[in-house]
């Protein structure tokens, strides 16, 4: 239910009752496209705010049944909050 839309990383979604985590981790650190890339998630609850732990709110918007989260350069590692 959740993606990254770049090829050399892995993405592991947590579900808690007060939001879900979005763990990214990046395998190609000099290959990442300069601008981020697109988190696609499908949260199945509404969501309010999208937050990275190491960039602070970051823009999102809904695509039928899924968010579309623009992401900054990973570095290597970050965590996503969607609440």
């Amino acid at each position: 239910r959740a993606e990254l839309l770049y090829h050399a990383s892995e993405v592991t979604l947590f579900e808690h009752p007060g939001g879900l985590a979005v763990l990214l981790a990046d395998f190609g650190y000099d290959k990442q496209p300069k601008d981020g890339a697109v988190l696609s998630v499908e949260p199945r609850r509404e969501i309010k705010s999208v937050t990275s732990a190491l960039r602070g709110p970051l823009p999102f918007e809904r695509k039928c049944e899924r968010l579309e989260i623009k992401t900054p350069f990973l570095d290597p590692v970050d965590v996503v909050i969607l609440r």
